[in-house]
């Protein structure tokens, strides 16, 4: 391993440090090809009266490196004090970056202050032929703003993920899109897009795109549009004939994909939808525990609201068809509850699907809802359910019905079940499953709290269409 290659994994204060080891590597920091500016050099400046300091010492390196090539820069901020003096430091590190064919770009603000990232002042950036990567993640509550330059193009341009970012017009986030014909990877969490004008949409159009994962983003009016009464609930258009893996958190009350291509490709879907628009995933308490959305909501929707919220859901997932592995949250599941006669005329079947993961709170009618997916996936084969503690009612339960209709799972090998709880339900499921998989190899069952084996000894009592069955059960350690 050369000295270089060495030397790329080090922050940058460390990597001249190693100047004054030996007089032949005076000068080698010069030339390293990826610069990382991490807590080993920013924890140096945490006062505000020190963050200066900062940009200076960043501003620093760039003015005594020689001019080679930057393959990879890096940089996290843990502060920002004077917002714009940062502005102009970090616009002045594109420049430099630019003017070196930089292939990465990693930027990471925190406590961002309503920060503005004009573009425009250094459009360089978006012009780069050497640039493939871009990722900018603000971690603050506060968005920053951005403005795209008019003309942009990023020929190389393989990823970018954009985190919490006001984008200052829906058609330069578009044009955005269109100047990176070789975009593979989009990643799209917690943005906000101002709208100038009723007739604009949000689209997504990449020919050579695979990944994209969107989570929560909002259309905003513009000063001169809040007049309106026109709505801005809007779908987002999504031109991706070649996308592999798609990622969606969204929020049930508005329309959400529109997907003007076929997804023959998709290989993985996870779709995360939500009624409360405050609710963020993977929220945890003051004790680190996460905390799930309260299911209580969904009781209180009107059979018009439900209905409408079903049909987009089927909608959706119509297009998600090709998908080979699924996963969906229990809010998708809620909403299909009550819809049982949408369910049945379900046109397309998912013929490729071989994974479905599963969240849903333990009602009846969610797992009613279970087998109308079972029975759109006829050469499933692994089956995976997490089952949540909710105080829904089962307004919706017609279980018995739909658990004594045959529905041959000719695939299915493999059944888990997490956070079983040892409740009815769980039992009828488990005696439809093991009545229809014919193929069925192993079920295993992760408890939620010791408890007698009276369950266990019921369900390896179950009839069973299949002759050889591991069974696993595991219960939590006792304290």
């Amino acid at each position: 391993m050369t000295l270089h290659k060495i030397l790329s994994y080090l922050d940058i204060s460390e990597v001249i440090a190693t100047s004054g080891i030996a007089k032949r590597w005076r000068y080698t920091w010069r030339g390293v090809l990826i610069l990382n500016i991490t807590a080993d050099t920013t924890s140096r400046f945490k006062e505000k009266k020190k963050f200066p300091g900062l940009l200076n010492f960043v501003d620093r390196v760039f003015m005594f490196r020689d001019n080679s090539e930057v393959n990879r820069f890096k940089i996290v901020l843990p502060n920002c004090y004077k917002g714009n003096l940062m502005m102009e430091s970090i616009l002045t590190w594109i420049y430099a970056l630019s003017k070196r064919n930089v292939q990465e770009i990693y930027l990471e603000v925190n406590n961002t202050r309503l920060l503005d990232f004009k573009f425009p002042k250094a459009k360089e950036l978006f012009h780069s032929k050497s640039l493939n990567k871009l990722e900018m993640r603000m971690t603050d509550k506060e968005l920053a703003s951005i403005t795209f330059p008019e003309l942009m193009c990023l020929p190389q341009l393989k990823l970018l993920s954009l985190h919490s970012f006001v984008l200052s017009s829906m058609d330069s986030a578009n044009n955005l899109f269109a100047s990176c014909p070789v975009l593979e990877t989009l990643v799209l969490d917690n943005i906000d897009i101002y709208i100038t004008d009723a007739h604009q949409n949000f689209v997504i159009s990449c020919s050579e795109l695979q990944h994209l994962e969107i989570k929560s983003i909002w259309y905003l009016e513009s000063l001169e549009f809040q007049n309106s009464q026109t709505t801005i609930q809007k779908p987002i258009h999504l031109d991706v004939p070649k996308l592999t893996k798609f990622i969606c958190q969204d929020f049930l009350f508005r329309e959400n994909y529109h997907f003007i291509s076929d997804l023959s490709s998709l290989v993985t879907a996870d779709v995360a939808m939500f009624l409360d628009e405050t609710y963020v995933e993977n929220h945890v308490n003051e004790y680190g525990d996460k905390v799930d959305e309260d299911s209580a909501q969904y009781s209180k929707l009107s059979v018009e609201k439900r209905d409408d919220f079903a049909q987009r859901m089927l909608k959706l997932l119509g297009s998600l068809h090709a998908v080979k592995e699924l996963k969906l949250s229990p809010g998708v599941l809620e909403v299909l509850v009550g819809a049982p006669g949408l369910l049945d005329s379900q046109p397309r079947q998912f013929c490729n699907m071989q994974y479905l993961k599963l969240e849903m709170w333990l009602t009846g009618g969610c797992a009613c809802v279970i087998t109308y997916l079972l029975e759109l996936s006829p050469n499933l084969e692994s089956l995976y359910l997490t089952l949540k503690e909710s105080n829904l009612q089962d307004a919706f339960d017609d279980s018995e019905q739909r658990f004594s209709r045959l529905c041959v799972l000719a695939h299915l090998k493999s059944v888990e079940i997490s956070e079983a709880k040892g409740y009815d339900t769980e039992l009828k499921l488990l005696e439809f499953l093991l009545k229809n998989g014919v193929a069925l190899e192993q079920l295993t069952l992760h408890f939620v709290y010791q408890m007698d084996r009276d369950f266990e000894v019921k369900i390896r009592s179950l009839p069973r269409a299949s002759s050889s069955i591991d069974m696993r059960f595991h219960y939590p350690l006792e304290d």
